[in-house]
């Protein structure tokens, strides 16, 4: 039994392993196509053409006429791609025109607070990573939303991850990188990991890892807690049946 579940677990790694190798090329690909739909053939200023302005300019809110420039776009229904990372934006506003919108990386900012995004039912991919973020909110009316990146912020209660259990569609959700840096506090909680996944559990990547090894580990640390003597009966666990599920799970 202990062969199963040491072959059991060493499959599930290898299938993580090539999950996680797909979902970064699709997550280059997806980059690169976004990219240049945000500015198809025109460089920016910043000889890129990702969307960013010049190094050193800083805009603390996000006007019209910013995503205007960024975009090229001047009816701001139109736009479907936005990239204004690193601009040094601290309010979220003047969003809830982009009605159409479906990815938005404003990473690399000061934001504090999550907000302006009332509007954004197509928003599939949001990017709000290294900013000063504290608290997740704000987001449960995303029904389209299937990626969302919190890492590199100072959230601190890994409990704010249940305003985002009824989002249908959230497959990828960051705290922290799969490295383990730009981790959020919250991600020091020990039970860490079994708390997002038990309000989460249709998410399949967690921090940059598929949740099915992680599942796995979870359910791995359950049987050998059941394993353990009870205080009132020494009883046999039921392991047949945990090795059933792992067996029908690998399939």
């Amino acid at each position: 039994k202990k062969a199963l579940a040491a072959l059991a677990l060493a499959l599930a790694t290898k299938k993580a392993k090539k999950q996680r190798q797909k979902q970064k090329q699709r997550q280059r690909q997806r980059r690169r196509w976004s990219l240049r739909r945000c500015n198809p053939g025109k460089k920016m200023e910043n000889g890129g053409n990702r969307g960013k302005q010049r190094r050193g300019t800083v805009h603390d809110i996000i006007s019209p006429q910013l995503i205007k420039k960024v975009t090229g776009e001047y009816d701001l229904e139109v736009v479907q791609w936005l990239n204004l990372s690193g601009n040094g934006i601290r309010v979220m506003e003047n969003l809830l025109s982009c009605t159409n919108l479906q990815e938005l990386d404003l990473s690399h900012n000061q934001i504090r607070d999550i907000e302006g995004l009332d509007t954004m039912m197509r928003l599939q991919k949001l990017d709000l990573s290294s900013n000063r973020i504290q608290r997740i909110e704000h987001l449960d009316h995303l029904e389209s939303l299937e990626e969302l990146q919190l890492q590199g912020n100072q959230i601190t209660s890994v409990d704010d991850v249940l305003s985002l259990q009824n989002l249908p569609k959230l497959k990828h959700f960051y705290l922290k990188n799969y490295d383990g840096s730009k981790k959020n506090p919250a991600c020091d909680h020990p039970s860490y990991m079994t708390i997002v996944l038990r309000y989460l559990r249709h998410i399949t990547v967690l921090d940059g890892e598929s949740t099915h090894l992680q599942k796995y580990m979870a359910d791995w640390e359950k049987m050998l807690e059941s394993l353990r003597p009870d205080d009132d009966a020494n009883r046999t666990p039921p392991v047949e049946r945990w090795f059933d599920e792992v067996d029908a799970r690998a399939g």
